[in-house]
């Protein structure tokens, strides 16, 4: 069953249906359950392009799933190495977080 958001208890029931009809329901044991959140998927169609020495467009759509809450921030790291161990600590040379309230669409005209 997928459900539209986590947190939130749902009950369940089932019936038997045959070619005579449908039987009586049985709820669930426990009788309500909550699905719980998760991190969301990963962002799909991610492109880069460079637009100055300086500078790079980085575009993404949304995860296909969000994990059962609104996705409130994308990190967008960045590093010259592709293991993304360039920096300290053997991280990334970079990060930012973006505000996904400041994300603007962009589509193909």
């Amino acid at each position: 069953i997928n459900t539209n958001s986590s947190g939130v208890p749902y009950f369940v029931q089932v019936a038997a249906v045959n070619s005579f009809g449908i039987g009586p329901f049985t709820n669930s044991n426990p009788r309500a359950i909550e699905v719980s959140p998760q991190p969301p998927s990963e962002p799909i169609d991610i492109f880069a392009e460079p637009l100055s020495d300086t500078e790079i467009l980085v575009q993404w759509n949304p995860p296909l799933e969000n994990g059962g809450r609104q996705i409130t921030h994308y990190k967008i790291e960045y590093d010259e190495s592709s293991s993304f161990t360039g920096g300290g600590n053997n991280g990334p040379t970079g990060f930012i977080s973006l505000s996904s309230v400041k994300i603007t669409p962009v589509s193909d005209i």
